[in-house]
């Protein structure tokens, strides 16, 4: 796919978005790595004051204890924070919970729709697709694609969205661009028209289950299986931890 235009519309809500994912995805490691009973952010407890500071990670109860966390580095070197700590087994701490920066992540990646909605006529009418995509390192970009398609990159996109002339259904390549996504440690994919909005995101870490149900919620869409596609939807999620919302 050619893109024809590319336009940066990175902000601090696109660095709140990957700083949001890429603390879920940190956290989740240290906690499966290391078994580990609590991994809290613990400084700061505010979800406002995350962005651009000095980040503590109280992890206790654990098998064994992280020597260093190059991730968190990256963060560093993506401007998305000051610097970081770890405190170890110093008590349980109050403070910023996986869930909490899950239920953060999902409030800012309702944010993604908002660049789509001057386009949704264009689509309606000509057919061109757009897409907003929201990159590891916190960037944004905003795709301008061709008629009846636009394609995620499969690299270091942790969100995108998309425009469809009409209705709101992946296709199954969408469903193939948000399975790279979620290996990718993304947070989920988007689609809006004039008609409805369609949200799939992860609420939790992408499970084997995760994976194989929407493998085969991907060949249902292939099949075009009304019904059970409407099954789906209606349930609310696919696997585990993978949630489907639509609204009109």
């Amino acid at each position: 796919m050619r893109v024809h235009q590319e336009y940066d519309i990175s902000g601090e809500w696109s660095k709140r978005l990957s700083l949001i994912v890429n603390l879920i995805n940190i956290l989740e490691g240290i906690k499966g790595d290391f078994e580990c009973n609590d991994v809290t952010i613990c400084n700061p407890t505010d979800l406002n004051e995350l962005l651009g500071s000095t980040i503590t990670i109280c992890i206790n109860k654990c098998i064994d204890a992280p020597s260093e966390l190059q991730e968190l580095s990256r963060l560093i070197n993506f401007g998305l924070i000051n610097d970081y700590k770890v405190r170890v087994n110093q008590g349980m701490s109050e403070g910023i919970s996986i869930n909490e920066l899950y239920r953060e992540a999902m409030d800012y990646f309702d944010e993604v729709f908002d660049y789509l909605d001057s386009y949704l006529l264009r689509t309606y009418l000509e057919g061109i697709e757009y897409m907003v995509l929201v990159l590891t390192n916190g960037r944004a970009l905003l795709l301008e694609g061709e008629r009846g398609k636009v394609v995620v990159p499969a690299r270091n996109v942790i969100a995108s969205a998309h425009t469809h002339p009409r209705g709101c259904l992946p296709s199954p390549y969408d469903i193939r661009s948000l399975i790279n996504i979620f290996f990718e440690g993304g947070i989920g994919l988007g689609i809006k028209s004039k008609d409805c909005t369609l949200k799939i995101v992860r609420v939790g870490p992408f499970t084997e289950k995760d994976y194989i149900e929407l493998a085969i919620f991907r060949n249902i869409l292939r099949k075009n299986n009304l019904e059970t596609i409407k099954e789906i939807i209606e349930r609310g999620f696919i696997g585990d931890n993978i949630k489907i919302v639509i609204s009109f």
